[in-house]
């Protein structure tokens, strides 16, 4: 396995900003890696791995201020997921109101209508 430092060093034919947008781009297409580094443009399998690791490894030492920026930017966009998570639950929770509420109207229709013994 190679060590930190190759991956490091193999890693850098991509700008830090390629490293983002791939990175970025990873993260929010939800797929695992091998299924996301089938799709064509997209880095093969083993460029990709060491591409995220070249980025935990830089996290980790926080040398670089592009990095600490790229660090924002992940932060940002997990802001940003975390809003849209947010919103489409309260959205739901609105759904399972007005059903909750139907249900028990059309409960109380049922019964109203029901002869009496």
């Amino acid at each position: 396995m190679p060590s930190k430092q190759i991956a490091v060093e193999q890693a850098k034919q991509y700008s830090d900003d390629e490293r983002v947008t791939l990175i970025r781009k990873f993260w929010s297409s939800g797929q695992p890696l091998n299924d996301f580094c089938t799709i064509k443009g997209h880095p093969p399998y083993h460029e990709m791995k060491r591409l995220l690791c070249t980025t935990a490894t830089n996290f980790e030492s926080s040398e670089s201020t592009s990095l600490n920026h790229n660090t924002l930017m992940t932060n940002q966009f997990n802001h940003e997921q975390l809003n849209s998570i947010a919103s489409t639950l309260a959205k739901l929770h609105i759904r399972l109101r007005l059903i909750m509420e139907e249900v028990e109207s059309l409960m109380n229709g049922l019964h109203s209508t029901r002869p009496s013994k």
